[in-house]
């Protein structure tokens, strides 16, 4: 069984992983999506400038400086919310150390996320295995758990981090195909034990 677990979530994420390069490298609304910035270089180099001591990381704005927080609190939030009705707001993730992006590290590293999620889906459906009696249960319920995951995560950025709805919902349809991809995989390989398997 655990052999058959591990075969099935090898397998599984070699076609989550061909699935990932189809949508984010090959569809065309994804390009769409993904907009490029206008005058690039003098927004990167904004960017640089001001965030060259704290670099890389998260930032988030509007937020009150430390100090502002530090001299007068409730009028720095004040501000902070009048600036927030006003716009603009934003979430940034900022890398200020450069990177290959077809570096061999990354897409064994993408791989190995497929992979340990697969193995974490294999083992909750090995669990809930004796109660699904067919394929399409046993894909049906991986599906399920991905869908979750899914609404769980991505349905939480654009009401908690202000991301655009289109863009969460977007991933949100890649990561359930992806899942349903998975489920149609494992639910090939992790299945009931008979009961007189040791």
């Amino acid at each position: 069984m655990v052999l058959r677990a591990l075969v099935g979530s090898l397998s599984a994420a070699v076609v989550m992983f061909a699935w990932g390069f189809i949508f984010w490298a090959a569809l065309p609304s994804t390009q769409a999506m993904l907009r490029p910035i206008p005058n690039e270089e003098a927004v990167v180099s904004v960017l640089e400038e001001n965030l060259k001591e704290s670099g890389s990381g998260t930032y988030r704005f509007p937020l009150p400086s430390e100090e502002d927080q530090r001299r007068a609190p409730v009028r720095a939030m004040e501000n902070a919310m009048r600036r927030y009705r006003i716009g603009p707001v934003g979430m940034l993730s900022y890398r200020a150390e450069g990177l290959d992006p077809m570096s061999p590290m990354v897409f064994a590293t993408g791989f190995l996320h497929y992979f340990v999620s697969a193995v974490l889906a294999a083992l909750l459906l090995a669990a809930a295995a004796p109660a699904l009696r067919s394929y399409a249960a046993r894909a049906g319920f991986v599906f399920l758990a991905g869908v979750f995951a899914a609404v769980a995560l991505e349905g939480a950025d654009p009401i908690w981090f202000f991301k655009p709805w289109d863009y969460s919902l977007y991933v949100a349809v890649y990561d359930m195909v992806c899942w349903l991809l998975a489920g149609l995989v494992l639910g090939i390989f992790v299945k009931k034990r008979p009961a007189n398997a040791l």
